[in-house]
């Protein structure tokens, strides 16, 4: 275990903590999870299995302890990929936030016995005083419940809060998810919100973003500033994702009549047949929103990601 002089610990699901882009984070019951375990069940088997993936899971919250520790209780073993670093799978990182942005500060490194369904770590800060600070929950990890410890004494209190009152919603693949990020700061979504303060929802599910009507119909009752589609990747053939996506647009666009709505195409450097037939896809709909005179929808041509 830790030895730090005074550590005392603290439950982050009790205040003052913020728990950003994790559903019913206050809920002890059941591990952290992304969406309703009701909907993912409704989803498909791959979406209830990945639901206790904690991606784009945040903490937020000040102090002037002069290290943080952390202890996570996983939701069965550790997770291990062949194709990822512990780090970005189970892993956590921490970042100092003030009004210029997030800046990183280091990782909570898991353990490599993956036997563990407990670890804890701490991180020594180099910088005295009062700073406000964003954890990151795992990519692929679990999380059945997860406390922060502080030096005996010290100030805690609420985070930093977002610029946006409502979060950007992410929906799609395994890039989405945060595959394959070295660790979770580094998945694009946390990216953006370091560079621009923005809260966000990451719903990608490798291998398993496919716009089913359960998943949809959840997320367009969702509040949001912002709904980003980027589930190419995972559309089983380009009809399945013209028919998907044009359902998924107007059952969104039904429930957010101004909401900016971005498409996204795959990230593909060079397009083959295949993924230019799916670009077309995405482009025809996008210009039937415009067609019809939607102002707010916004294309982001994957083929120039690159």
């Amino acid at each position: 275990g830790i030895r730090r002089d005074g550590l005392v610990w603290f439950d982050v699901r009790k205040a003052p903590f913020c728990i950003y882009g994790l559903c019913e984070a206050k809920d002890g019951t059941l591990p952290f999870h992304r969406i309703p375990t009701s909907v993912a069940e409704a989803t498909s088997n791959g979406v209830r299995n990945l639901n206790f993936c904690t991606a784009g899971g945040r903490l937020r919250f000040s102090t002037n302890s002069p290290y943080i520790a952390l202890k996570c209780e996983t939701y069965g073993t550790l997770r291990l990929m062949n194709h990822m670093p512990l780090t970005g799978t189970q892993g956590f990182d921490l970042y100092r936030d003030d009004t210029h942005g997030s800046h990183y500060v280091r990782s909570f490194i898991p353990p490599l016995d993956l036997s563990l369904s407990a670890f804890d770590t701490v991180i020594d800060l180099d910088t005295a005083g009062l700073h406000h600070y964003t954890v990151n929950f795992p990519l692929y990890g679990t999380c059945k419940n997860l406390y922060i410890g502080i030096k005996e004494g010290s100030i805690l209190d609420t985070g930093l809060p977002y610029a946006n009152d409502l979060p950007v919603i992410f929906y799609g693949s395994s890039i989405t998810q945060g595959g394959c990020s070295s660790r979770p700061g580094t998945c694009y979504q946390a990216i953006l919100s370091e560079r621009h303060n923005m809260d966000y929802i990451n719903l990608g599910f490798s291998g398993n973003g496919r716009a089913e009507e359960a998943i949809v119909n959840y997320m367009a009752d969702l509040p949001m500033k912002i709904f980003v589609s980027d589930y190419d990747y995972n559309a089983t053939d380009a009809d399945y994702l013209e028919t998907t996506l044009r359902r998924m647009y107007r059952t969104v666009r039904a429930k957010h009549p101004t909401v900016p709505f971005v498409f996204v195409s795959a990230p593909k450097a060079a397009l083959n047949e295949e993924f230019y037939d799916r670009w077309e896809r995405i482009c025809k709909i996008y210009r039937e929103a415009l067609a019809a005179g939607d102002k707010a929808v916004y294309f982001v041509d994957g083929s120039h990601l690159f």
